[in-house]
């Protein structure tokens, strides 16, 4: 899981630059692990994430984890209907 994969990320420094949001450490990307965790579940309940920008895009997180289970990559329908493409 791409969550488990982030636990390589803390090893290699304390100081998290990514290439969208804010500049973190080590509680940034556990949050964010728990985050990935959920949406695999399918129920993003409350956390730090209820904080972050752009929270219109989690019910399209929650679709893309749901359909990339079974092996389907097309993009969800409501990331299509977010970004004006019907």
């Amino acid at each position: 899981m791409w969550a488990d994969q982030l636990d390589v990320l803390l090893r290699w420094g304390t100081t998290i630059v990514p290439g969208y949001g804010p500049v973190g450490g080590e509680a940034e990307l556990q949050s964010l692990q728990e985050y990935l965790r959920a949406v695999a579940a399918g129920a993003i309940k409350d956390g730090p994430w209820s904080t972050w920008s752009n929270q219109r895009f989690h019910p399209a997180n929650l679709e893309r984890a749901t359909n990339l289970a079974p092996g389907d990559p097309s993009p969800p329908p409501t990331i299509l209907r977010l970004m004006g493409i019907d």
